[in-house]
């Protein structure tokens, strides 16, 4: 294995992770708990991929190439060999190289890079109008359920587009779509697409926010 491609264990899901979210994992396998016990021996790091094809656990699951590095953040272990743990996610890989020969997957990997834009001043302002619009939107979800909050984002055009694709209620293979993306400008614009549509939301049939955890993008007063 080369310096170019670090190999990092592999763990498929029915889940899309963006740089900067969080998300808990229950860890029953035994394939999975032997994989993040080697990985807080050796730091805590493994890859989180969407399933193309397969099941979460039990049987063999093809990830999609294109996913995203975490770091374990707290770990709670069970007396009987199970983890409750919390991730952060760090930054975006392609897979070189898949190996199945472990209990679990690894893979060879290299990191996916964004684009630099072409005009940073028109990416500027549409993230701008883009972190308006989902400021709105959050704050009307809210107001209807009486919450009084501030919202926060990541100050970069980069970080506000993955933010705002783990928060909305896209479907998975939008999600990866959104990952797979390396130029700021072609994500921001599909979110203010998106983001335009739902501004005027109906106030006896408020749309609905996902996110894998609000807590990250959000602060209650």
């Amino acid at each position: 294995m080369s310096e170019e491609h670090p190999e990092i264990p592999i763990f498929p899901l029915h889940a899309v992770l963006f740089p900067h979210s969080r998300l808990q994992l229950h860890i029953f396998e035994p394939r999975y708990r032997q994989m993040v016990s080697n990985c807080i021996a050796s730091g805590g790091y493994f890859g989180v991929a969407l399933i193309r094809l397969g099941e979460e656990s039990g049987e063999h699951a093809e990830p999609y190439l294109v996913g995203t590095l975490v770091r374990i953040v707290d770990v709670h272990s069970y007396t009987d060999g199970r983890f409750d743990i919390n991730v952060l996610a760090v930054s975006r890989f392609r897979i070189r190289k898949l190996d199945e020969t472990m209990p679990y997957m690894t893979a060879q990997i290299e990191t996916l890079e964004e684009l630099p834009a072409q005009n940073e001043d028109e990416v500027e302002i549409l993230a701008k109008e883009c972190r308006q619009l989902c400021e709105n939107l959050i704050r009307h979800q809210l107001r209807v359920a009486e919450m009084d909050i501030d919202v926060r984002f990541p100050d970069g055009p980069e970080g506000l587009s993955y933010s705002i694709a783990n928060l909305l209620d896209f479907t998975l293979l939008q999600k990866q779509a959104f990952l797979e993306m390396t130029d700021t400008a072609v994500r921001l614009n599909a979110m203010h697409e998106y983001l335009s549509d739902l501004n005027i939301p109906n106030e006896s049939e408020p749309k609905r926010l996902r996110a894998v955890d609000l807590r990250d993008w959000v602060s209650v007063n």
